[in-house]
């Protein structure tokens, strides 16, 4: 019935039904054939009600599903789909609510506060349609967002098969967004499904996140929510609004682009396809002697196809395609890895500009419109070889210059394979049609993400929020102190809860550790993280002693978890412990020493005391920094001097990439935050959002 369609008397498609035992065109009928024939109509026409009904079902927001939270000691806004103006009741908590859909069929119910409790069932119905949600629970939802180091879960680390067996505490629920993006702010919540924190399931949740509740959860007493929204290797400004980047001079250009975009990307979407099969496909993209003749099979001669190196727009690569548009062909090969069993094959081609369409051995395995989407396929197994697969390539550039064009992080053994190309189709990119298509880059385009994957939410009553991310804006260090608040700040007007908590990481240590002290763009990302703390209701955790040199993901994510969890404990559920890092407070230079005050509830200590306090730098008026060779620790003071400068100006504590084995931490734990005394100019204070530039 859900795919009936709706046909109406006297359209041409209802003129030409046959019903049964007729042709095309009704016959004169003696009365009790037309009565039969009455009957068939009336029969027919309940059909189709019916599955006009069914086409209209009533819905509630992907987000509301059995083991969903509520949040506890507020309103709760519960929203969906109906047939428009019809009655919606919402039974919840011993309460019944009523609303009226809207003429788009939308709707909105607020519940009164909730209380936590035992787990509850809600049911919703209009006319002759309920739908029933079972075990939600009313408890604290957190919005769990950032980048891999969030995203990275539970089933990805070593420690996960004892975690998951032991794992019983059936209070932590989770609801994981899907990756996605959009051009226009979209209210539509990413489908999927909220699941318990035991068992298989657990698996998949963020491991950041299942920590920080795992901690706070049995100190609270109450059932705890995670919302996962996060995304790997994304920076800043596509987690952040059209009106949090107006302020930012840099934006202006990609802001006034997605202004002039009113459309989603599934209207965009559907737009591009009923052009394409209006003719747009033939009379102008599949044209060409290359899709005339079919060099996408594996046995066609590419004797006198030319080699070309990745990556590299083909007008920069000095192969004779200079200011050339339209049909260019590429080709490689590749084996299967050693002893490969799975069912499918991942091809990654990155960015490719503007189309492309691919073929392995023959058969295609997708094609992908814009240049700033991913070309990312898979193929079945049964279509490879052990040896020499054959993979072909058409790219279709339209304008400006084309071909394969990436960061060389995306690099593969494929895309770094030994590739020949063939020109095929020319033409002229001023009279060329070009439809409108989704082109979008999550890496780099500002607010995509925030459209799709936090919009969605702002009807949703939270807690607070947690974020790790920073490592993809680590490039534009400085100007992150501004665009962090500015995401906090636009989040929390958006949300419309107040200043609800946010609660943060600072990044990890990693990479090799210096030989002498030097500038670092990361250590100048952590500096403008703690901007953050400016605003109320704030809170870091540095993790500056738990990263791990040769992997950007660490993988003590449990200790991560467990220091959000302190910020939140204290903060929000107002509990007596500790749960600041120390950080300066103060600095004064006497007698060639820098004498620094740290603020901190209890005194620092050494994490070992065989060990050296390393980690410290200071230098002269010359801007020279050299190890310090004379550390004192008394309580919270600490006096530092270096042997190699006459007259101390500048100190610094833990300023690289990664500054090594540190030995300071408080009675909690916790690290001595990285710090500088000095303003001088860093390497990243001239740099800006760049369209062009994806920065790692």
């Amino acid at each position: 019935m859900t795919n009936s369609k709706v046909y109406f008397l006297g359209s041409p498609v209802y003129n030409n039904l046959s019903f049964p035992g007729q042709g095309k065109a009704l016959p004169l009928l003696k009365p009790s054939a037309m009565k039969m024939r009455l009957l068939y109509i009336i029969i027919l026409l309940l059909f189709f009600q019916m599955g006009y009904v069914s086409a209209q079902q009533m819905s509630v927001a992907n987000i509301f599903t059995d083991d969903a939270v509520l949040q506890r000691n507020k309103k709760n806004k519960i929203w969906g789909k109906a047939q428009p103006e019809k009655t919606v009741k919402l039974t919840f908590d011993g309460r019944t609510y009523q609303t009226t859909a809207a003429a788009d069929g939308s709707w909105l119910i607020e519940t009164a506060v909730l209380k936590t409790g035992a787990p509850r069932t809600m049911t919703i119905i209009s006319g002759e349609e309920t739908l029933t949600l079972k075990n939600i629970l009313v408890g604290d939802v957190w919005i769990c967002s950032g980048q891999s180091n969030m995203e990275f879960s539970v089933g990805n680390f070593p420690w996960s098969k004892d975690e998951i067996a032991t794992a019983n505490n059936t209070q932590i629920h989770f609801y994981t967004l899907p990756n996605t993006v959009d051009c226009v702010p979209n209210s539509e919540i990413p489908k999927s499904n909220w699941k318990i924190a035991i068992g298989s399931d657990l698996s998949g949740l963020s491991a950041v996140a299942y920590f920080f509740a795992k901690n706070i959860q049995p100190q609270i007493g109450i059932p705890v929510g995670l919302i996962i929204t996060d995304w790997s290797g994304i920076a800043i400004e596509p987690w952040m609004s059209m009106q949090s980047l107006e302020q930012f001079a840099a934006f202006d250009g990609e802001l006034d682009k997605l202004k002039e975009n009113t459309e989603s990307k599934e209207e965009i979407q559907r737009n591009f396809e009923a052009l394409r099969k209006n003719g747009w496909d033939s009379q102008y993209y599949l044209k060409g002697k290359g899709m005339d003749e079919k060099w996408y099979l594996p046995d066609t001669d590419f004797s006198d196809w030319k080699p070309i190196k990745f990556p590299n727009y083909w007008e920069d690569a000095n192969v004779g395609l200079d200011n050339y548009d339209g049909a260019v062909w590429f080709k490689t090969s590749f084996d299967l890895p050693d002893n490969f069993k799975d069912s499918t094959f991942h091809i990654f081609l990155s960015y490719v500009k503007d189309y492309n369409i691919a073929w392995v051995n023959g058969h295609q395995i997708g094609e992908t419109y814009g240049h700033k989407n991913w070309s990312d396929y898979y193929t079945a197994i049964k279509y490879l070889k052990p040896k020499n697969n054959i993979l072909v390539v058409r790219v279709f550039n339209v304008e400006g210059k084309g071909g394969f064009n990436y960061h060389p992080f995306w690099s593969t053994d494929i895309l770094n394979g030994n590739w020949v190309f063939k020109a095929d189709f020319p033409i002229d990119s001023k009279t060329f049609p070009k439809p409108k298509i989704i082109n979008i880059n999550p890496f780099g385009d500002p607010t995509v993400i925030y459209n799709a994957m936090i919009y969605p939410l702002l009807n949703y009553s939270l807690t607070g929020f947690i974020w790790y991310q920073g490592e993809s804006n680590a490039g534009r260090g400085y100007e992150y102190r501004t665009l962090f608040p500015a995401m906090i700040s636009g989040w929390r007007q958006d949300f419309k809860q107040g200043n609800l908590p946010f609660y943060f990481v600072q990044l990890a240590n990693y990479e090799k550790i210096p030989e002498n002290p030097e500038n670092s763009d990361w250590a100048e990302l952590r500096e403008s993280q703690t901007y953050a703390l400016k605003l109320p209701n704030t809170g870091m955790a540095v993790a500056i002693d738990i990263g791990e040199t040769a992997d950007i993901h660490p993988k003590n994510k449990q200790e991560v978890g467990r220091r959000l969890a302190l910020q939140a404990l204290a903060k929000t559920y107002k509990m007596e412990i500790e749960c600041e890092p120390p950080q300066i407070q103060q600095v004064i230079f006497k007698n060639n020493k820098a004498i620094i005050t740290v603020q901190s509830a209890s005194p620092l200590k050494r994490v070992d005391a065989a060990q050296p306090i390393g980690g410290f730098a200071i230098a002269g008026k010359d801007s020279i920094f050299y190890w310090a060779d004379d550390v004192l620790v008394k309580g919270n003071q600490i006096e530092v001097s270096s042997s190699k400068v006459d007259l101390a100006v500048a100190v610094r504590y833990a300023w690289s990439k990664d500054p090594g084995k540190l030995n300071l931490q408080n009675a909690a734990g916790l690290p001595l935050a990285p710090f500088r005394s000095d303003t001088w100019k860093g390497i990243t204070d001239d740099r800006h959002f760049d369209p062009e530039i994806v920065y790692f």
